[in-house]
């Protein structure tokens, strides 16, 4: 989903990722086949001293508290936008069309017909989704993007329709929707800073314009704030995603409740224990108290997984990226625990996917980045964000 407010040549672009937990911004300039990051940011909520629980004036001093860095004095007026999962969504509609005349051969207009109704059929199978899932009306939801993954005709999959006959017309559909209120008050809490085109964009758009050599069959992980999203990749295509509402912060949430202290304390905690700079006796102690939400963490996931793995073996190559990827206890638990019911095609292998080992599968490189953000896998997702916008 775009927006417009005039024409703009800009060739630098802004990328604000609003999660549960923090705000990561990026200024890019794009020359030819190369980017170069400008300036970067990360802000979490609980580093401000703000007295109000509501999320909105949370998010809008976070962002005005980014945007007043010297480094972004200069805001490029171009905006991708990315949105918590609890937010944007995303999901993969596999549709079947049977043609009244299968011997006839596939002309333009027909198949613009095709695709139009493979679309529309698509997003209605959403709004049935959300109401069933969630109790969710369908005028409660915004789509913002839909892509036609694959197309078959009767079962042989196919680029173009056009001059090809058959009955039955298989189509993959991504689509990716929002709910309408809390999109609405995020696009007020950026209308101040008038940015000329806003593009409302998900991490799997990104995805799915990789080059993934080597990772044709696998699992990629995005450990987000308080949700888990997962994207499910067999023979180089994207099968399906979902996502569930555990994540980093609630790690962070856990050792604050049960040591008595703040939410900014906890989140420092569990950094300091993922960096292993605390004693053992502490690192212990931690690791005792993050046991459990471990395990909701993985039975989650394992659930999840299992629900939208419904062809044959699972990948075992599983890539992790996201704020809470680097937390020991998660890379761990995918490779200790029996997976009892889930069959992989070998031993699981977790991967720690950092924007070091992402630029194997770009189209473009990004230049002088520093190793702050180089091994850094929680500005994966709002890479891909900038890599998501179509003909870019």
């Amino acid at each position: 989903m775009s927006f417009f407010f005039g024409q703009s040549k800009q060739r630098d672009y802004l990328v604000l990722d609003i999660g549960k937990e923090a705000v990561k911004a990026l200024i890019l300039k794009r020359q030819k086949e190369e980017v170069e990051l400008l300036s970067s940011a990360l802000e979490y909520f609980d580093d401000h001293n703000v007295s109000t629980i509501n999320e909105e004036e949370i998010i809008g001093k976070t962002i005005s508290e980014i945007f007043r860095k010297p480094k972004f004095k200069n805001l490029p007026k171009r905006l991708f936008l990315g949105l918590s999962p609890s937010i944007l969504k995303s999901r993969i509609i596999p549709i079947v069309i049977r043609r009244k005349n299968p011997r006839d051969l596939i002309q333009k207009k027909e198949a613009g017909l095709l695709f139009e109704e493979a679309l529309a059929e698509a997003r209605d199978k959403i709004e049935n989704f959300v109401f069933e899932e969630d109790g969710i009306l369908s005028q409660d939801i915004c789509f913002t993007s839909s892509k036609i993954l694959e197309i078959k005709i009767d079962g042989y999959r196919v680029l173009n329709l056009l001059g090809l006959g058959g009955r039955d017309v298989s189509f993959r559909v991504l689509v990716v929707f929002s709910l309408k209120e809390p999109l609405k008050k995020i696009e007020k809490i950026i209308q101040p800073f008038k940015f000329k085109k806003i593009d409302i964009l998900h991490p799997i758009q990104g995805l799915l314009k990789l080059h993934l050599v080597g990772a044709e069959n696998s699992v990629f992980i995005d450990v987000g704030g308080n949700n888990t999203q997962i994207s499910l990749i067999k023979n180089a295509k994207f099968e399906q995603t979902g996502n569930f509402e555990i994540g980093g912060k609630n790690f962070s949430e856990g050792l604050a409740e049960v040591l008595g202290q703040g939410e900014r304390d906890g989140r420092e905690l569990k950094e300091k224990y993922s960096n292993g700079q605390l004693s053992i006796e502490v690192q212990t102690r931690v690791s005792e108290i993050l046991a459990q939400i471990k395990i909701n963490w993985y039975k989650k996931l394992k659930d999840t997984i299992s629900k939208i793995n419904r062809t044959g073996i699972l990948p075992s190559d599983f890539y992790l990226f996201g704020g809470g990827a680097k937390l020991s206890e998660i890379q761990r638990v995918l490779e200790e625990e029996s997976w009892q019911g889930v069959n992989f095609s070998r031993n699981v292998r977790v991967h720690i996917f950092s924007l070091k080992d992402f630029y194997h599968y770009l189209h473009l490189k990004v230049k002088d980045l520093p190793s702050s953000i180089l091994t850094n896998s929680q500005y994966i997702p709002s890479f891909l964000i900038f890599y998501a916008r179509e003909n870019f």
